[in-house]
């Protein structure tokens, strides 16, 4: 199996579920907004992902994906194209799942625009966006720790948690209103990505380093991987949330 043919046999299936069960709550506003927090991800999450297979957290079999270098600073960064496709597929589907637990809202006749919280406003302005790629290198001194079974879950959570956080303290009304929303597409989310990724590492196409996580294993799966997808999931719940106009939201 390659990284292409995994996305076609689980991810694809799942997205045209998910738009067939959302078919009478899509509106344009909310792909908008998804379209949104998807530029968001790539910025956050491209070099986060870059800096860790530099340095072997985890790394990819490359004949069974379509790389990707970047040369920057001396050193040439290298991703799957599959892996870049992945930061938009985990938020189109999580969003989607979002919409099932949202008010289905109505269409707004006119041209009246469309309000999104003021923490959203925040979140959105250039300097806050222009920063999110530094959330990788801030957990850059974690190679230094004598205990490197601590790399991955301290690139996870030093990375994911200020996002986390930031958001909270700049929607949190909003958030409790929609707990639902974000709960919900964070365990569905979560599991889903984390069944299937087994599928993947158990075929090859990516693999980690046991020297660089904790060597707790859920299957196949380390402790941090499983982690990973319910803490992105949560972010692109919380972000999508966060966005929207209250007429989309409770």
């Amino acid at each position: 199996m390659t990284y292409f043919s995994f996305h076609l046999t689980f991810n694809l299936p799942a997205f045209l579920l998910l738009l067939w069960l959302t078919r009478r709550r899509l509106q344009a506003e909310h792909w908008k907004w998804i379209a949104v927090v998807g530029a968001i991800v790539m910025v956050a999450a491209s070099p986060w992902d870059n800096w860790a297979v530099h340095h072997g957290i985890w790394g990819f079999d490359w004949n069974r994906v379509t790389p990707v270098e970047i040369p920057f600073r001396g050193i040439v960064w290298r991703l799957p194209a599959e892996e870049y496709a992945f930061f938009l597929i985990e938020t189109v589907l999580v969003a989607l799942v979002c919409v099932l637990y949202l008010p289905a809202g109505k269409e707004e006749g006119g041209r009246k625009k469309a309000e999104i919280t003021a923490g959203a406003r925040l979140f959105l302005h250039p300097s806050s966006f222009l920063l999110l790629p530094f959330l990788a290198a801030a957990t850059a001194p974690v190679t230094l720790f004598h205990d490197r079974s601590l790399n991955y879950l301290v690139h996870l959570v030093g990375w994911s948690a200020p996002i986390l956080a930031g958001q909270w303290a700049l929607a949190h009304a909003a958030f409790r209103r929609n707990l639902r929303a974000i709960v919900a597409p964070t365990l569905i989310g979560g599991t889903f990505f984390s069944l299937i990724d087994s599928v993947a590492v158990h075929s090859g196409i990516w693999h980690f380093d046991p020297a660089q996580n904790v060597g707790i294993f859920i299957g196949p799966l380390p402790l941090e991987e499983m982690l990973f997808f319910y803490l992105t999931s949560w972010l692109v719940a919380q972000s999508f949330v966060m966005f929207l106009p209250d007429r989309l939201r409770h």
